[in-house]
């Protein structure tokens, strides 16, 4: 029987503090915030959308800006926006865990457990001590019956961070 999307949902509040802090860049001497957190995912994605549109930022800090805005379309049940997000996030920086993590949590909530688990298994051989993607991969193999896959992957999360799913 597969598990509810809504056993998941207070998770999603945590992943996007996981991530690497956004380094700030310089452009004529007036420097860039890269960061578009908010509160409100509403705001979020307009403050996203503004950097990502500003052609200021590039590399990492344009990945971490798309993740970013995948998170708020994904809080937004937006499954579809965010998994574009996610998708160019991972195209400027392949090695980015946390945008595989993001992805993987939107195909969670499309009930895509199969391909969630995917992008988890590429999100912690990136990351080793990526509790929250173990803890969300086991949650994943709940919902598709590997109850033996699931307990192992929610343990190591657990011995990584005993707070994680909390």
């Amino acid at each position: 029987m597969r598990q509810s999307l809504f056993l998941l949902l207070p998770v999603i509040a945590m992943l996007p503090s996981c991530g690497p802090e956004p380094a700030a860049s310089k452009s004529a001497a007036v420097e860039i915030s890269t960061s578009c957190k908010a509160a409100d995912f509403a705001d979020e994605l307009a403050l996203c959308t503004t950097l990502i549109e500003s052609g200021k930022v590039a590399g990492m800090d344009l990945a971490v800006a798309f993740t970013d805005r995948g998170d708020a379309y994904t809080k937004s049940s937006d499954f579809d926006h965010a998994i574009t997000d996610y998708d160019h996030a991972i195209e400027l920086a392949p090695e980015f865990a946390l945008a595989y993590g993001g992805r993987a949590y939107a195909y969670v909530g499309k009930e895509q457990y199969e391909r969630a688990i995917e992008d988890f298994d590429q999100a912690v051989m990136l990351d080793r001590d990526f509790a929250l993607a173990f803890y969300l991969r086991g949650m994943a193999k709940l919902a598709l019956c590997d109850i033996e896959g699931g307990e192992i992957d929610i343990n190591t999360a657990r011995a990584l961070d005993p707070n994680v799913g909390y």
